[in-house]
């Protein structure tokens, strides 16, 4: 590696980002590399006339967390109306088109639009590329390559790292050549893949399976309930609602202790915002939409920003690496996320508890995949309060009651929830795709 870089000034006056590594990159790109992505992809074709949305028709629009990261593959979309699409829906995409996600692209944000959403509205947070010569299959697993991964998220920049359109334009890749012998292995993996990805078991199913095998002993559910229960008045704990106390007795037995919640962590709410104060820079914001049950980690999202004195002049606190979040209103109610080191320093939306766990006794990843079993789930069902708008309260949440094995079980159970969630991918597939970016990088790469 070299240590020092000549770059000529009339070179760097053809920069926006005047950043060493970026200078340094661009440089070592212009020498040594023949591939621009440009030419092998048409990018951002179609933007959305206004006026030619068909009017009672609905769309499918593609956003930031449509993309399963995993498995590269779009997941969900919305149907919109053309008078509720949001302002960052500004692309069509067709068929064979590949989303890129300009947000955090070293995640792998990168999918190929199927057959059934030829026509979608795309979210500008993402580059539309059509492919020119070769197929799309191709061009999907170069954009995956761990190499070129890495090398996008090294571009880019900002509070929530983020990629200018003119950046991909001018993205040589790590290539010398392409192939149709290439272009014929891809095609081959991506249906593998496919194949993979719609046999796959949701992230409850897998977790629960450990849990299972490792620390459940019994689960016994009341066989009959009754309409009629009596109460003495000191029993009703503060609360009046008839469901909580008709709702089902599940007894769960553990090989391990059970603890309640308010003896591991700190259960407590983020800085308070209100609408007016979200911005375009600043602290970064996590919304409910972050939250997902597919994962224990924050799905991305178009960003969102809240001003720094905002927080600095709150008593409420930023997040750190371990916290976990938990939708405490609304019918997604119980939905939650772990805080990873690039959300450190990030704020929260006040409708989800912040729970930092005592990281002596409770791992927080342990933590994160238990609160996605349908245990953790039958209990706030019960402890909800609100018909109109559904309430976790604090004091509940405190008093729920985990399974707390010592913390090598607790690592194990982690290790072994990770390990099934890419097992239900195929390792072979994976395996298979993993020879093939080897293949590219031991003949082709630079």
């Amino acid at each position: 590696m070299n240590l020092v870089h000549i770059i000529s000034y009339e070179q760097i006056l053809k920069k926006d980002d005047w950043t060493v590594s970026s200078l340094v990159f661009d440089q070592e790109q212009n020498e040594h590399r023949t591939i621009l992505l440009s030419d092998l992809v048409d990018i951002n074709t179609e933007s959305l006339p206004s006026k030619d949305l068909l009017k009672g028709h609905k769309y499918q629009y593609v956003e930031l967390s449509s993309v399963n990261v995993d498995m590269g593959m779009i997941e969900s979309t919305k149907l919109v109306d053309p008078n509720d699409l949001p302002a960052r829906a500004r692309l069509f995409a067709r068929k064979d088109d590949i989303i890129l996600s300009l947000v955090r692209p070293e995640r792998g944000a990168v999918a190929i639009i199927p057959e059934q959403l030829d026509g979608c509205i795309v979210s500008s947070g993402f580059a539309v590329l059509r492919p020119k010569e070769f197929c799309a299959e191709l061009i999907y697993f170069l954009l995956r390559h761990p190499k070129v991964l890495n090398e996008l998220g090294k571009l880019a920049t900002g509070t929530i790292a983020s990629l200018k359109l003119k950046q991909i334009k001018d993205y040589n890749l790590p290539f010398l050549s392409l192939s149709l012998l290439q272009e014929k292995k891809a095609k081959e993996l991506y249906q593998q893949l496919l194949a993979c990805y719609q046999k796959r078991k949701s992230l409850s199913a897998v977790v629960e399976e450990v849990f299972e095998q490792k620390l459940l002993i019994r689960e016994k559910k009341q066989d009959k309930r009754s309409l009629i229960k009596v109460l003495a008045y000191e029993e009703l704990s503060g609360r009046l609602d008839v469901a909580h106390y008709l709702a089902e007795d599940i007894s769960v037995e553990w090989k391990c202790i059970q603890v309640p919640l308010k003896e591991l962590v700190k259960v407590g709410m983020s800085v308070p915002v209100g609408r007016n104060d979200l911005s375009n820079k600043g602290i970064p914001y996590i919304r409910p939409s972050n939250l997902s049950d597919e994962t224990i980690h924050l799905i991305a999202q178009e960003p969102v920003y809240v001003p720094e004195n905002i927080v600095y002049d709150s008593k409420g606190r930023v997040l750190q690496t371990g916290d976990i979040l938990v939708l405490r209103i609304g019918g997604t109610l119980g939905r939650s996320a772990l805080i990873t080191k690039e959300w450190n320093g990030s704020i929260a939306n006040s409708n989800m508890w912040v729970l930092t766990p005592d990281q002596t006794t409770l791992s927080s990843e342990y933590l994160a995949y238990y609160f996605k079993t349908r245990w953790v789930h039958q209990t706030f069902a019960i402890w909800k309060t609100g018909d109109t708008l559904p309430q976790l309260r604090a004091n509940d949440l405190k008093e729920m009651v985990i399974p707390v094995p010592e913390m090598k079980i607790q690592k194990e159970i982690v290790a072994l929830i990770n390990e099934r969630i890419n097992g239900e991918e195929d390792h072979c597939v994976v395996n298979n795709i993993k020879h093939f970016f080897v293949s590219l990088s031991h003949k082709d790469m630079i």
